[in-house]
């Protein structure tokens, strides 16, 4: 992409998209106009400025000239008459009428629209330039997958539905073919749109045997207490007065002292060394240090999007190639509810607080984080126990929610 940092670029971007009829997307490019634009005029006032006249860069050298000053006045008017444009595209009018009466983001940062009180829509569906293995799950993770499930009496498989009942009809004829090998070396969800994917017994299953082991490794609690392991959720052990291997005080996160510029460490605690490795070494390495309190009033499904796009900016992957993630369903053809805080705004303000520079590193770009929240809806499972909310996405959950018929 030429000129990143131009809000030109970017709203360019966003007609080529509204113009495609890509209206979801247009609106992540339009609130990114909007931040660019918004942030010469702020780079002026925080110091001296020349803009750079067609080339995308503040020089921070003399105060902006009258003209630097009005062309920069006009392109955020300009991002901000657009981006209320695309809110309406998709329907989402509550977000538009108060970005109309603020003439600014500012009151956007704490509305939360509701899908009954005035959120907009989209359809789900696959953006052309998709690659295949982030459109649907490849041959590569089936083969994976039925590697791990080897000392278990299980394989993943391809379960065909041959005929359709006429609309209203309930006489379904279902016939299960699910030739493992010849699926995960032939076929893939993209060839063999009749077929749904599921887990399938490989021989008779014995009363009381274990067949699967959860091995949740994405979760999230509503309300995260100071008494609850920040990696498997438990409820902590009371402090010893040995400060064993179990007190509260051992197993303190041990990453970052204390927050940069501030007196108070990292408040991650864990049940046990082992759950402080795996959070260490799968998310936290990369949250350690970042003053992350105000993701604590987060919905509980925007703290697990949280949690695996701090996984993916730790290991330098790109979203939809997370181990877990691969995993997950993909659900075409569904309606979506968006607004700008929920769908646009939050997300790329995780982002930013996990250092990502959201207009060059296109591994997160808008259509990236849709599938990614639209998998994580799709797939996660959540209990209430003794008023503590919680929700997880496991990696075979999806297996099993396609048999279900």
């Amino acid at each position: 992409m030429k000129l990143p940092y131009h809000p030109r670029t970017w709203l360019d971007r966003t007609e080529a998209l509204r113009q495609r009829g890509y209206l979801e997307l247009a609106v992540g490019d339009a609130y990114k106009a909007v931040k660019l634009a918004k942030s010469i005029l702020s780079v002026s006032r925080r110091h001296g400025a020349n803009i750079g006249y067609g080339m995308g860069f503040c020089i921070l050298s003399q105060g902006l000239s009258p003209r630097a000053i009005n062309h920069a006045q006009e392109l955020v008017k300009e991002a901000l008459d657009l981006l209320r444009q695309c809110l309406v595209d998709v329907d989402c009018y509550s977000d538009a009428h108060q970005l109309l009466q603020s003439d600014d983001m500012e009151r956007l940062t704490t509305h939360r629209a509701c899908q009954d009180a005035g959120a907009g829509s989209y359809v789900l569906r696959r953006y052309y330039w998709m690659d295949n293995e982030h459109f649907s799950r490849s041959k590569d993770v089936l083969t994976q997958v039925n590697e791990e499930l080897r000392s278990t009496p299980c394989k993943v498989g391809f379960s065909k539905i041959p005929t359709t009942p006429e609309a209203g009809s309930n006489n379904w004829e279902v016939s299960i073919d699910w030739d493992t090998s010849e699926s995960v070396h032939g076929s893939t969800e993209n060839s063999r749109p009749d077929a749904m994917l599921g887990l399938f017994a490989t021989r008779d299953i014995r009363e009381g045997e274990t067949i699967l082991v959860d091995k949740t490794d994405v979760s999230a609690k509503r309300v995260l207490c100071d008494t609850d392991c920040h990696h498997c959720l438990i409820d902590l052990p009371k402090p010893s007065a040995e400060g064993s291997e179990n007190s509260l005080d051992s197993i303190l996160c041990s990453g970052s002292p204390y927050l940069p510029g501030t007196r108070r460490r990292c408040s991650a605690v864990y049940c046990s060394t082992t759950c402080q490795s795996a959070a260490r070494d799968s998310h936290h390495s990369i949250m350690c240090g970042k003053d992350f309190t105000w993701a604590q009033g987060l919905m509980i499904s925007d703290k697990i999007l949280l949690q695996v796009l701090a996984y993916c900016v730790q290991h330098g992957c790109h979203p939809l190639d997370h181990p877990t993630v691969t995993r997950l369903t993909p659900q075409y053809g569904v309606k979506r509810y968006v607004s700008l805080f929920d769908t646009i705004e939050e997300p790329i303000e995780m982002l930013l607080e996990l250092g990502v520079d959201i207009f060059v590193d296109q591994r997160f770009d808008t259509w990236v984080l849709i599938m990614l929240k639209a998998r994580i809806d799709n797939n996660k499972w959540g209990k209430n126990t003794n008023d503590k909310e919680m929700a997880a996405v496991r990696s075979d959950n999806s297996w099993l929610q396609n048999l279900a018929y």
